[in-house]
């Protein structure tokens, strides 16, 4: 088991259900060098929390760029939020990672993709664009939910389409 990733990341994560945070980082560390995304990301949350180690947003956000560059869904997403509420803000980077994460099936970047679509403050039109038409594929799929969200999107947004809100 020294060098089996997937089980150092079981053994960390059994150490941080019952909240021995230190022990827990020490085995995700050892996993997240063997290169498992799903360590990679833990270590970020754990230094984003300071659970086991200080907290540390600019070695949360190495973790997690780490874990995203192996395609980790979660990871970008938690990346996205680095960028969106962190001390280094920068939108357009945040949204990039969001849609990442949405793109990959993670509900909490979807919402935020939408929320993003409805305020977009801050975000470039090319953006907002790639993101409107990823939103209208979900739609036209026959998804009533996000057809209702385009429909809002389109009506209260800044992007005022009203040629398609009553679609």
């Amino acid at each position: 088991t020294k060098n089996n990733k997937y089980a150092l990341a079981n053994l960390a994560n059994i150490l941080y259900d019952v909240k021995d945070y230190e022990e827990a980082v020490k085995w995700y560390r050892k996993s997240a060098d063997l290169g498992l995304d799903y360590a990679q990301n833990r270590m970020g949350l754990s230094y984003e929390y300071g659970r086991g180690v200080p907290k540390d947003d600019a070695e949360a956000a190495k973790w997690f760029r780490l874990a995203a560059e192996q395609g980790d869904i979660v990871a970008h997403y938690q990346l996205g939020e680095c960028y969106w509420l962190g001390k280094k803000q920068d939108k357009n980077r945040a949204f990039d990672h969001y849609f990442a994460a949405a793109k990959g099936g993670c509900s909490l970047a979807q919402e935020t993709i939408e929320k993003i679509c409805l305020h977009s403050k801050g975000i470039n039109n090319e953006r907002l664009n790639k993101a409107l038409k990823w939103l209208k594929v979900i739609a036209e799929q026959g998804n009533t939910e996000m057809q209702y969200k385009l429909g809002v999107i389109y009506s209260l947004g800044n992007i005022k389409d009203f040629t398609h809100a009553h679609e």
